[in-house]
């Protein structure tokens, strides 16, 4: 289905998926339609040992004269030598995949704005790295072709018996995608559009999808978006007998709806999604309406999201790297949030060319708006010190992985969110590594510096704004140290 590699070239890239070929209709598609394709044909998208490599590791210990800043996976991973007065940034190659999806190609904003060299990286192959099919991340991890890929935890689920050596460990959007969406001749009104009448979430919801009731509706028959419609329904007290249900493949869905011969469609895709919103088609009820309004608990299998991913074994012999590779990805995430017309300027036209799509700022922000948003790293603290939401990292992958265990595709007991991601703990490291910096930053700044500490504070500051905080408590604490 996917080729193997391809580079990318600048200025002109080559479109390498056209329209209405199957990458193309598989772009924004995620974990569990994976998942359950994974599990049909038996191909494991997982690099395989044959057990955990976390028994068999031994105790992860720092180079003498380091201090550990690590916290939960990278503890005795991540240390900074405290006696540096003088740090340098390391120039570092970094072999990294990106993938024809609109939340796996925002590496490219990175590249192009500098933000990679700015952490003393440099991906490889220049200037884009490599593009490949997300059933060849893992594979690419483990023979090493690649070193950092693009991933989503919950596609290693399905693979767990067979060990997982891989870990994703940044995190950056949710999937919250999925929809009844109809004919805007119909003249149905969205369930946000009830709420703003004045309608409480039930009353809403009971209108919206009482509107489906009798007509023809065409759906996708994979997994995540059939929950999806199951949750819809459950929540306005309806059955799929409430309407005709006609199962089909998203490219013919999208041409009958847009030639105006389908009423109400819910296909699987994020770009067919994206595509009729655009032309007008009604959102009767979204994920993201649930999400937000609803019981998010009962979604949590249907909740995704992706991160730069890499093998156990690159992580720990690459700490620092790893850290920058988070902080590069969290700096672009800045940009998104602040300024999302110029990121979606550098990433639309890339996406494009290696995916055959068509996107137009338009496009780019109900993909980021309605159908996948991110989440900056101060917004990501719902995901990892909030444990009450239904975003707390391991909640939807441990919903996953009981049902996967409930289907008979893994049986292991002791699997958790842990054996497919660290992301967690790359968050909390961060965290605790901006603290840090700030504490310093903030006692130095009442003080007179000059020279050599002055520029290094100066640098700190900068290392805070983009995000690079294991740099940001190096520079401040040299600085400190030359005070």
């Amino acid at each position: 289905m996917y080729p193997n590699t391809f580079p990318l070239q600048k200025p002109n890239y080559e479109p390498q998926y056209k329209e209405g070929s199957a990458m193309m209709r598989t772009i924004s598609k995620k974990a569990l339609p994976v998942i359950a394709a994974v599990a049909a044909t038996g191909l494991l998208l997982t690099s395989c040992s044959g057990g955990s490599s976390e028994e068999e590791a031994a105790p992860a210990e720092l180079a003498d004269g380091l201090t550990n800043v690590g916290v939960g996976h990278w503890e005795n991973l991540v240390g900074v030598d405290l006696t540096d007065a003088d740090p340098q940034i390391p120039e570092v190659d970094v072999k990294l995949a990106q993938a024809p999806f609109w939340d796996h190609s925002t590496e490219q904003i990175g590249i192009e704005m500098g933000y990679f060299a700015d952490a003393g990286l440099t991906v490889q192959p220049e200037p884009s790295g490599t593009v490949i099919g997300m059933d060849q991340v893992a594979p690419q991890l483990l023979t090493g072709e690649i070193e950092v890929g693009t991933m989503v935890p919950q596609i290693w689920v399905a693979s767990l018996d067979q060990g997982v050596t891989s870990r994703v460990f940044t995190s950056r959007d949710i999937m919250m995608g999925h929809a009844f969406l109809a004919n805007p001749d119909l003249g149905f009104k969205s369930v946000g559009e009830f709420m703003e009448d004045g309608d409480s979430w039930d009353e809403a919801v009971t209108e919206a999808m009482g509107q489906l009731k009798g007509l023809e509706v065409y759906v996708s028959d994979e997994a995540s978006p059939r929950s999806f419609r199951q949750i819809a329904l459950d929540s306005a007290g309806m059955t799929e007998q409430d309407y005709v249900s006609s199962i089909m493949d998203d490219e013919t869905m999208q041409q009958l709806a847009l030639s105006g011969r389908a009423q109400v469609v819910s296909p699987a895709s994020g770009p067919n999604i994206v595509t009729l919103i655009s032309q007008g088609w009604v959102p009767v009820i979204s994920t993201r309406d649930i999400v937000e309004n609803g019981d998010a608990e009962q979604l949590l299998t249907v909740i995704v999201n992706t991160g730069l991913a890499a093998e156990i074994s690159w992580l720990e012999a690459n700490p620092e790297t790893a850290m920058r590779l988070a902080g590069v990805s969290y700096r672009v995430l800045d940009l998104k949030k602040n300024d999302p017309v110029a990121a979606a300027e550098i990433q639309i036209p890339f996406i494009n060319s290696i995916a055959g799509t068509s996107f137009t700022l338009e496009d780019a922000e109900i993909l980021d708006n309605r159908i996948d948003p991110f989440y900056t790293f101060d917004e990501q603290s719902e995901f990892f010190e909030d444990e009450d939401s239904p975003f707390y990292w391991s909640k939807p992958l441990e919903a996953t992985i009981e049902m996967m265990r409930k289907d008979g595709l893994v049986t292991g007991e002791d699997w958790e969110a842990s054996d497919v991601s660290w992301a967690d703990s790359t968050w909390l490291t961060l965290k605790s590594l901006k603290e840090k910096s700030e504490e310093i930053i903030a006692e130095l700044d009442a003080a007179e510096l000059s020279g050599k500490a002055a520029d290094q504070l100066a640098q700190a500051k900068e290392f805070v704004e983009a995000r690079n905080y294991l740099d940001a408590y190096r520079f401040a604490n040299a600085a400190q140290l030359n005070a």
